[in-house]
């Protein structure tokens, strides 16, 4: 089997591609927001004032994505084609 790792990928209605640092900022956004966050940011108390710093998490995605081309690793942003 040959891997494709996060290669962009299409369907008839979706776009699979690599994240990107813009894409992984945005989501973190999203998840500080406290009506969103008390659902899906589900983490050790310990960890979660390390979440509220963006400069703190980007160290973390930068060096989460650093290999996030290889063939591999399957990680993804997925768009609607509607909104592509």
């Amino acid at each position: 089997m040959n891997y494709l790792g996060s290669k962009k990928v299409e369907t008839e209605r979706l776009v699979l591609k690599a994240q990107t640092m813009a894409e992984q900022k945005r989501l973190w956004e999203i998840l500080m927001i406290p009506e969103v966050n008390k659902c899906f940011l589900t983490v050790p108390p310990k960890f979660k004032e390390k979440l509220l710093d963006w400069n703190k998490q980007e160290e973390y995605y930068k060096m989460d994505m650093e290999h996030a081309n290889d063939a591999d690793i399957f990680r993804w942003s997925i768009f609607l084609k509607r909104n592509w």
